[in-house]
């Protein structure tokens, strides 16, 4: 499998390196076309996260008093928004967030 994500690979049913050249290429205008809606990615991220969490509150086998929430790398952040912004998570765990290496620019 090493080797596998790599651009131009025939095997590849999702090309990773070209799509992540071409989202950052389009990023600004995706946050803008967002920000003109009234909102901005992590709340689009957040507002996904609460309706997997309503479907999950409506299920008769889910204790909604003890949710908990993980998270790693991007997962993590997105466990620190809902956690913050949700009070039906009773317990969260950030395992790793997303950090540029130790560059601050």
């Amino acid at each position: 499998m090493i080797g596998v994500l790599v651009e131009g690979n025939p095997d590849n049913d999702y090309d990773i390196v070209a799509y992540n050249r071409w989202a950052s290429q389009h990023e600004h205008s995706v946050a803008k076309s967002l920000l003109c809606a009234g909102t901005t990615m992590p709340g689009v991220v957040v507002g996904e996260d609460q309706r997997a969490l309503d479907h999950l509150c409506s299920r008769e086998d889910v204790d909604t008093r003890r949710i908990g929430c993980c998270g790693l790398l991007s997962g993590g952040l997105r466990t620190l928004f809902l956690a913050g912004l949700d009070d039906r998570i009773a317990a969260a765990y950030c395992v790793g967030m997303m950090t540029r290496g130790g560059t601050s620019a």
